[in-house]
């Protein structure tokens, strides 16, 4: 009798090992990696607020308070932010006004990282700046887009998800109204 139980018990614990194998294999496996919009809006809080100097330090922009939407029409994210404004090292920390930018995502394999692709500024509306002139606030917007697109990811992947997208190629990342869906392919 006691050997029927040990057997029944080593058996049940194989089969436990066994399925948590397969779930860890089908997740390997997987075609597909999620983002959810609370894991993007979580990343983008810890990055925030950031600030940035420009004409020698006389001017200083604090971008903080990210807020994220997806757009499934229209295959991007939008980000609206705060804008807190300095000049001559006074202080940024509070919003003198807001602006939204709109963006598709691109893969950086390097990073393991999701990018800002093509971004764009939709709306900008900081009454501090208005002395400045409207072009000159864009340029400016511009530039900080740029450097963030450049250098600094949306979203960095999990070590599992890392993973699952060691040697694998990016058919596409769409965005749906339930987050990201990452498809894989089979190689680089």
């Amino acid at each position: 009798m006691h050997r029927r139980l040990t057997f029944r018990l080593a058996f049940a614990a194989l089969l436990t090992l066994a399925l948590v194998a397969c779930t860890t294999v089908g997740d390997l496996l997987s075609n597909r990696v999620t983002v959810s919009p609370e894991q993007l809006q979580s990343q983008l809080d810890r990055r925030f607020p950031r600030d940035y100097r420009k004409l020698g330090g006389m001017l200083s922009v604090r971008v903080m308070h990210p807020r994220l939407r997806l757009q499934p029409e229209r295959h991007r994210l939008l980000l609206d932010f705060d804008a807190g404004i300095a000049a001559f090292g006074s202080n940024p920390s509070t919003p003198r006004g807001h602006f939204t930018v709109s963006s598709g995502l691109r893969f950086d394999p390097a990073a393991m990282a999701l990018m800002l692709d093509a971004p764009a500024v939709e709306r900008a509306d900081i009454p501090a700046l208005a002395g400045m002139g409207q072009g000159a606030i864009q340029s400016l917007l511009d530039q900080w887009l740029l450097d963030e697109a450049r250098n600094e990811p949306v979203y960095r992947f999990s070590a599992s998800d890392q993973d699952k997208l060691r040697g694998r190629s990016i058919r596409s990342i769409d965005v749906a109204a339930s987050g990201l869906q990452v498809q894989l392919g089979n190689g680089q």
